[in-house]
């Protein structure tokens, strides 16, 4: 049997294929296992997670895991929008 990689949020999954292996995922942009993409989001220091994420394609991930949930605050969606814009 013949599986797919996907990656997906809340809305949709897209199909990935990596030719060649393996797909790298970057995970250095979430808040939830990155002490510092916690205290960025936290400071609202947009410019700096931006700086992450292109520091990870730059180190050869195909994928960047974004999440900006925090404890502290409850303005996840907000938050994303912000950074999608820069």
């Amino acid at each position: 049997m013949t599986h797919s990689i996907r990656i997906s949020s809340a809305l949709k999954a897209v199909e990935l294929r990596q030719e060649p292996p393996p797909l790298i995922i970057g995970e250095r942009l979430n808040t939830q296992g990155s002490k510092k993409a916690k205290e960025m989001v936290l400071n609202n220091d947009y410019d700096g997670l931006i700086d992450l994420a292109r520091a990870q394609v730059e180190d050869g991930a195909h994928c960047i895991d974004v999440c900006v949930a925090t404890t502290e605050r409850a303005d996840e969606l907000e938050t994303m929008r912000l950074l999608r814009k820069d």
